[in-house]
């Protein structure tokens, strides 16, 4: 599965996310400020890069509808909100909502509880802002075994101590 997350001009998000097999699942047009992460079966409601996301940017961001994401190869909701934290964010969590109020992240080492998902989402803060360290990052392998490498082909620049 996959999705895309594009800002419009107006401050709105355009959503798409699809099956593995390409099939459309979701398509919504939200303000990024209020997402809401009904269960589509087969698919994980919640997504970690639209949370990364929203610790970037100004303001507060409400996710909801994310409690299934705490039953996954890790808890991710507070995987998310702890590694937040480590960066400087503000963050409240709660059964089934995240809240993030976006601010200037910090060098942060992050634990990514062996969850690729995790691991690969703060890789993204890491390529955006720099100055992250994931701990246990080879997680990625069950997934993506040539995801570091393809980072570096995009110019992020990764080192291995």
């Amino acid at each position: 599965d996959s999705g895309v997350l594009r800002g419009g001009q107006t401050g709105a998000a355009h959503i798409t996310v699809w099956d593995i097999k390409g099939k459309k699942v979701l398509e919504t047009r939200t303000a990024m400020r209020k997402l809401a992460f009904p269960y589509i079966p087969g698919l994980l409601s919640f997504r970690e890069i639209p949370a990364i996301l929203a610790a970037m940017a100004e303001g507060t961001s409400e996710f909801t509808g994310v409690r299934r994401a705490r039953f996954k190869e890790s808890n991710r909701i507070s995987a998310v909100r702890q590694g937040l934290e480590r960066a400087g964010i503000h963050v409240e969590e709660e059964e089934d909502r995240l809240v993030i109020t976006g601010g200037k992240l910090r060098n942060a080492v992050i634990d990514s509880h062996n969850d690729h998902r995790i691991a690969m989402a703060f890789s993204m803060m890491g390529a955006a802002a720099g100055g992250v360290r994931i701990e246990n990052a080879e997680c990625v392998s069950k997934t993506y075994p040539a995801y570091w490498d393809a980072l570096r082909k995009l110019g992020v620049m990764i080192d291995e101590r």
